[in-house]
């Protein structure tokens, strides 16, 4: 396991999925080791080391690895629901209703889980040319809302805006809520409210939001983020040649749906004007 970045198609981020905080942070540090500049099979597994899990999410609980082996079992049971390809040029599925993992093997004796991701998956998370999202997993891997790590995602999904405006009904079916919080006040009180403190208490991210009515009804949301200091991303711009290891550091300089090279190209022609 590493401190890497997490990278994944945003048909991902604008899936219809559910998963505990515990089973977030499985995922996403094991996406955090997938190769991004070779294509990556469903054969290769991830260990997911209960150590530096501990390290990463700053917990002190004395049962992480039972609670590592609970998240990687249930995970085996859970499904995510997609709508688009994972690049924009491809064919898109009506609908595709696929596992996480395939398989997990557990060495007890070593702290350790390796897991191995489904096939239909890998292509949302690998290989991919257009329209995905970054960014580091340091910035994720301390929350402890379940919900804020998929709000969080949507938010770094348009961070070159700054904005999004995102209707109430498809926050809940991304959000896989069913009949959950259908009053938009026990929404906001269970899931958006919650999600946005922890957001601003434990990201690099600062989220507020406001109501959109049609009519009577409150139908949509606007969220404004801008990153809390900008300085380290001010030092990054003033350059004069940027590197794949730059973007490696510091995946907030990719714009959302932006190629790494389209990236690097963009960037470096900037710095020579």
């Amino acid at each position: 396991m590493n401190k890497g970045l997490v990278v994944k198609s945003n048909a991902v981020i604008e899936a219809s999925y559910r998963l505990t905080v515990m089973e977030q942070r499985v995922i996403l540090a094991a996406i955090s080791q997938i190769r991004r500049d070779q294509v990556v099979s469903d054969d290769v597994m991830y260990d997911l080391d209960v150590q530096t899990l501990r390290e990463l999410s700053g917990t002190k609980s004395k049962a992480i690895y039972s609670d590592l082996k609970e998240a990687v079992n249930h995970l085996y049971e859970r499904s995510i629901v997609i709508e688009k390809a994972p690049n924009v040029h491809e064919k898109s599925p009506k609908k595709l209703k696929t596992r996480w993992i395939q398989s997990a093997i557990y060495a007890d004796d070593e702290g350790i889980i390796k897991l191995r991701f489904s096939k239909d998956i890998i292509p949302y998370l690998n290989q991919l040319n257009s329209h995905f999202t970054s960014y580091a997993l340091a910035e994720v891997i301390q929350l402890t809302s379940a919900h804020a790590f998929r709000l969080y995602e949507l938010m770094i999904q348009y961070r070159e805006m700054g904005k999004r405006n995102i209707a109430v009904e498809d926050l809940r079916r991304w959000l896989d809520l069913g009949d959950k919080y259908d009053a938009l006040y026990d929404l906001k009180k269970r899931v958006i409210d919650p999600a946005v403190r922890q957001i601003n208490e434990k990201t690099p991210y600062q989220v507020d939001y406001t109501q959109k009515k049609s009519g009577r009804t409150v139908t949509h949301l606007t969220f404004s983020f801008r990153k809390k200091d900008d300085s380290t991303q001010n030092s990054e711009a003033s350059k004069t040649r940027y590197t794949q290891a730059d973007l490696d550091k510091n995946p907030l300089l990719a714009r959302p749906g932006e190629s790494y090279q389209d990236a690097l190209s963009r960037l470096n022609k900037h710095s020579a004007s």
